[in-house]
C-alpha cells in the first residue's frame, strides 16, 4: 500500500537561473530536474524539513525563507505509483559561495544526483517536476 508523502521543496534563484539536480527514470527512459528538498519527519514543520534535507543533500544552510504555496504530485517514478503533498519554499543561500558551485553532489538515498544552476527558460522547455512548479517562478 502506498502512502501520501509530504515533501518540502526549495525555489533559490541566481539571476536567471534554478538550483536543481538532474535525475533519470531508468523504466521511462526520462531525463528530467527536480527542485531540492525532501520528506518531512513526523513531529517536524515544513520549514523545518526543508532546512534539514538543504543540510544534509548539499550541506547548505538557507536564509530569508518564504513559503509560497502547497501543490499535490501525483507522478510514477521507476515504475512506482507516488502521491505528496509538497510545500514549495523559496530562500537564499547563506553563504554566498553556493551561487558559485555546479555540478555539486546531492547526498541521499539515490546516488549519482547533482545539483546545478540551469536557465529558467530552459526548464521551461524541459520536464521538470513536479509538474506545474514552472509556474510558481
Amino acid at each position: 500500500m502506498n502512502k501520501i508523502r509530504p515533501t518540502s521543496l526549495l525555489i533559490v534563484r541566481n539571476r536567471s537561473k534554478l538550483f536543481v539536480y538532474r535525475a533519470k527514470d531508468s523504466v521511462k527512459n526520462e531525463e528530467f530536474y527536480r527542485l531540492l528538498g525532501g520528506g518531512i519527519e513526523f513531529g517536524e514543520t515544513a520549514e523545518e524539513a526543508l532546512r534539514r534535507e538543504i543540510k544534509e543533500e548539499i550541506g547548505a544552510e538557507l536564509e530569508k525563507i518564504n513559503f509560497l504555496r502547497v501543490i499535490e504530485n501525483i507522478y510514477t517514478f521507476e515504475g512506482e505509483a507516488g502521491h505528496e503533498i509538497v510545500f514549495i519554499f523559496e530562500a537564499n543561500f547563506k553563504d554566498k559561495e553556493f551561487y558559485k558551485k555546479n555540478n555539486l553532489e546531492v547526498k541521499d538515498r539515490k546516488k549519482g544526483r547533482k545539483a546545478v544552476w540551469v536557465e529558467i527558460k530552459e526548464l521551461r522547455k524541459s520536464r521538470f517536476y513536479p509538474e506545474g512548479i514552472i509556474d510558481l517562478i
